[in-house]
């Protein structure tokens, strides 16, 4: 899929990036994303958990599936500096927004992560939601409520979960709590965030799960870990590190992508790399 406003997106993401750019206001944020939704027929909507309110883009033909695939955003803009917490976390590049829409399949959810894409305050949104509590139980059992919500109104019997970045973490913990999750694929995806704090020497995330230490209830999903060979955030010795945690047998595969960084371009080849993954 080359529409040109996906393109234009792609194309100024990686120059704000290249340029060490300010990031835009929030509300030229939230109005880019939803540009790019409405181009290719997703439509905005709000999932409202106990915890959080959730956005969601969707296709706007939603016929009753079988399988519902469902992407999850990265932490977004978190951090103003290495050391400075953002206002809000609605990400500048949704990396993962781009790769959903992508997809072909019929049933295709993008859901973002609290506190993205909605102004700020919100409710159940703290600073913490986005730094060090970023997958802490309110964070994954909200994502578990709002995916129940969406696999009821696609009238679907199984998930295939897909996470970005820190997305991956949470799809991962969802999948681990449930047993209709057909595939699990995470795409830089953060798995072992223990490892990844000492490795960079990061405070701890203090209240966050870890989908390390959840191997052994997710040994027996099948699972594709796309890594990036020089992805400077979340190395490859991040996702070995969990996959050495997996029980024998198990039903994973790891594919690094030597070329590719953290957000360089899985956009660019999503389509082709869909074909590689074990489902």
């Amino acid at each position: 899929m080359n529409h040109p406003i996906i393109q234009g997106l792609l194309a100024t993401a990686i120059l704000l990036i290249n340029a060490c750019s300010s990031i835009p206001p929030v509300s030229d944020r939230i109005n880019s994303a939803n540009r790019v939704a409405n181009s290719v027929g997703f439509e905005k909507a709000t999932l409202s958990t106990n915890q959080f309110d959730l956005i969601s883009y969707q296709r706007t033909s939603k016929r009753p599936t079988e399988t519902l695939v469902v992407y999850i955003e990265g932490d977004g803009s978190a951090w103003k500096t290495g050391s400075t917490p953002s206002d809000n976390p609605t990400p500048n590049n949704p990396v993962a927004l781009l790769l959903a829409i992508q997809d072909t399949r019929p049933a295709i959810v993008y859901l973002a992560r609290p506190c993205q894409f909605t102004p700020l305050p919100s409710k159940g949104c703290t600073e913490s939601i986005w730094t060090n509590a970023r997958f802490n139980k309110d964070v994954i059992d909200s994502n578990n409520q709002a995916i129940e919500m969406l696999k009821k109104q696609y009238q679907a019997k199984e998930l295939i979960l897909i996470g970005y970045s820190g997305g991956g973490a949470v799809a991962s913990l969802v999948a681990a709590q449930r047993k209709d999750v057909k595939a699990l694929i995470t795409v830089a995806g953060n798995l072992d965030t223990g490892t990844w704090v000492k490795l960079f020497g990061l405070d701890p995330l203090t209240g966050s799960l870890n989908p390390a230490d959840k191997a052994k209830e997710l040994s027996s999903i099948k699972q594709t870990h796309f890594i990036g060979g020089v992805d400077q955030i979340i190395p490859l010795s991040v996702t070995q590190s969990y996959l050495n945690k997996l029980k024998t047998p198990n039903q994973s595969q790891l594919i690094e992508i030597k070329e590719y960084g953290h957000v360089c371009c899985w956009q660019q080849s999503w389509q082709t790399l869909l074909t590689r993954v074990q489902q």
